[in-house]
């Protein structure tokens, strides 16, 4: 069959490709495209979902968020009712987060180069046998600390994976004008689950056991990756990878990141929210249910969920307005009210004052990072979401890191005090950002919605408006 040149849009990108002549391998981006409705008053809640496509993928991050919030409550208990340590239940949160830096950018390379939603699958497929394994190992037992620290650290080789894959595929299967749309209903599926999920992991550890319910987690991740086996489409950047180029793919990524002031500074955001507000979240969550709220794993379940409320209220929210102008403000006014959130939680020793002080911080944290990461995957040119998704997903280095600096502080002046000194520093970093960068608060991406900038344009592109 005669090639036709075209040119077919991935994320309201221009790319020139093949497909069109080629039935049974439509755009990611264009099959199932929505209507148009008149006027500006329709709910645009659930825009993305009219692309089959996303309603696939939609599905599968439901499915994989519920079982990592499973997997999470798992982990967390074990290693605390075993070891009895803040400090070592932090570490071992903390080590799922370690192979981002190692397997991630690499996993960039061939997310990139490959098929996205078959790369989705297969470590889908493989997370699902590990969890398949622990679970078996804790039924059977005596399970050992080792054990977990193990299925903690392939857990994180899994989500090294996963992450950034979903990011790409975020940005692909809807067009650029609904990407905070997309991001948002993704993070819904997230927060949907961490409402409900985590409850039902506690309260399942008590009634049928921490294996049994390991392996519930098992029969979600399989049915994550049927749905992404169906969606349809390819990566129109195929190409094949080489041992002897991907360092230098790695360093397009990089260099992409660096030249690019906004990216690097939502990056640097990012990892700020990984270093002093996930170990609070994940890292001492378990401590706070057991020696601040004198509960078991049903109150550690039930405080996780009321973080999962917070985050279902912020991203429905978020996906409700539509276009977002001043994005930078947006970011910036979330990100100071996510901290003196967490502060307030920080001080609270009851479970009625604490519930609506997690919900009201995990609204306006989510908000902050959807927004985020929207900024940074609509600036991203498509040939290098991979890539760079990756780079940014290697800052989970710090989560380890802050793991143990929390957990440390934790053992020796409790769960509160900890807290609030990662959330001292992270006051300073959101004063420090628009010193380093410039007006990064004061930005808009009204050219960026027109299509992807390239590395050479994109800090233009997105200038402060009044920078």
């Amino acid at each position: 069959m005669q090639e036709t040149q075209r040119t077919t849009r991935v994320g309201d990108t221009p790319t020139p490709s093949n497909l069109v002549a080629q039935p049974g391998h439509p755009s990611l981006a264009t099959e199932d495209p929505p209507r148009r409705f008149r006027g500006y008053h329709r709910i645009r809640t659930l825009d993305s979902f009219r692309h089959r496509n996303f309603r696939l993928l939609w599905a599968t991050l439901f499915s994989t968020s519920a079982s990592r919030w499973i997997i999470n409550v798992v982990v967390g208990w074990l290693i605390f009712e075993l070891t009895g340590s803040p400090l070592l239940t932090g570490l071992t949160i903390g080590l799922a987060m370690l192979p981002t830096v190692f397997v991630g950018p690499i996993a960039g390379v061939f997310i990139d180069a490959w098929d996205r939603q078959k790369v989705l699958a297969g470590a889908l497929g493989l997370w699902a046998v590990f969890t398949a394994v622990f679970g078996f190992v804790v039924i059977v037992g005596p399970v050992a600390s080792w054990h977990v620290f193990i299925f903690a650290f392939l857990t994180g080789m899994a989500n090294a994976v996963l992450l950034p894959t979903e990011q790409s595929l975020l940005a692909n299967v809807v067009p650029k004008r609904l990407m905070v749309n997309s991001f948002a209903l993704g993070a819904l599926a997230q927060s949907l689950t961490r409402l409900v999920a985590p409850a039902v992991a506690g309260f399942a550890i008590v009634l049928i056991g921490a294996g049994e319910t390991a392996m519930l987690a098992v029969v979600l991740l399989l049915i994550a990756t049927r749905s992404t086996l169906a969606i349809e489409g390819h990566n129109e950047n195929h190409h094949q990878v080489r041992p002897r180029t991907m360092l230098t793919e790695l360093g397009e990524a990089a260099s992409y990141i660096k030249n690019t002031r906004i990216v690097l500074a939502l990056t640097v955001l990012h990892a700020a929210f990984l270093l002093m507000i996930s170990t609070t979240n994940m890292g001492l969550m378990p401590v706070y249910a057991a020696e601040v709220f004198s509960g078991g794993p049903q109150v550690l379940g039930l405080l996780i969920a009321a973080l999962g409320a917070g985050m279902t209220i912020g991203t429905i929210a978020l996906a409700s307005i539509g276009q977002i102008e001043h994005r930078g403000l947006v970011i910036a006014i979330a990100s100071g009210l996510t901290t003196a959130g967490v502060l307030v939680f920080s001080q609270t020793d009851t479970l009625a004052t604490a519930f609506p002080v997690l919900v009201f911080y995990a609204s306006t944290m989510v908000i902050a990072w959807t927004v985020s990461s929207a900024v940074i995957q609509s600036l991203v040119p498509d040939k290098l979401r991979g890539r760079v998704a990756a780079l940014s997903s290697a800052t989970h280095i710090v989560f380890p890191i802050g793991t143990f600096i929390t957990g440390g502080l934790a053992q020796l002046y409790g769960a509160p005090t900890a807290t609030v000194v990662s959330m001292a520093f992270l006051t300073a970093t959101l004063v420090i950002l628009p010193v380093v960068f410039h007006g990064i608060w004061s930005f808009r991406l009204d050219d960026a919605e027109e299509g992807s900038p390239t590395p050479a344009t994109a800090t233009d592109s997105a200038k402060p408006a009044h920078a």
